[in-house]
């Protein structure tokens, strides 16, 4: 299995946009999450993935084997959902938090959170101690 090099990087800077653009972490409920992946998979053409609720679980996640995306109460939320969604339309191809998955999370921020490209992948270049790579 690849090692996810960026796996930390992508975690901060997504915390630094989050910080940045308050109303991209605004709880939009399960069925609000269910019909943003709905959408964006519609969007990409893509299947769209099964979604649980993350109960007994700390993190989001999107299980491949599975295809399902997992969201806890605190991941409901449009910056976090693309995030998982992201994922599942990469699937771990380029590794999981690789350059592909950064652009495909920048295309789907921008869209569906209405955070700039260029604002991101600014923020995603500035930070220290690790740059987030594209």
């Amino acid at each position: 299995m690849d090692r996810d090099n960026q796996k930390s990087a992508v975690y901060n800077w997504e915390n630094k946009i989050g910080k940045q653009f308050p109303d991209s972490r605004v709880d939009i409920g399960l069925d609000g999450a269910t019909a943003l992946i709905r959408g964006i998979c519609r969007e990409y053409g893509k299947e769209m993935p099964s979604i649980g609720d993350g109960r007994a679980r700390r993190t989001a996640c999107y299980k491949l084997r599975e295809h399902r995306i997992a969201l806890p109460r605190w991941a409901r939320t449009p910056l976090v959902v693309c995030h998982e969604t992201a994922h599942s339309l990469c699937g771990n191809k380029g590794g999981w938090h690789g350059p592909r998955f950064t652009n495909q999370v920048v295309e789907l921020w921008a869209l569906y959170c209405g955070i700039p490209e260029s604002i991101t992948r600014t923020i995603g270049t500035e930070l220290r101690p690790r740059k987030v790579s594209f």
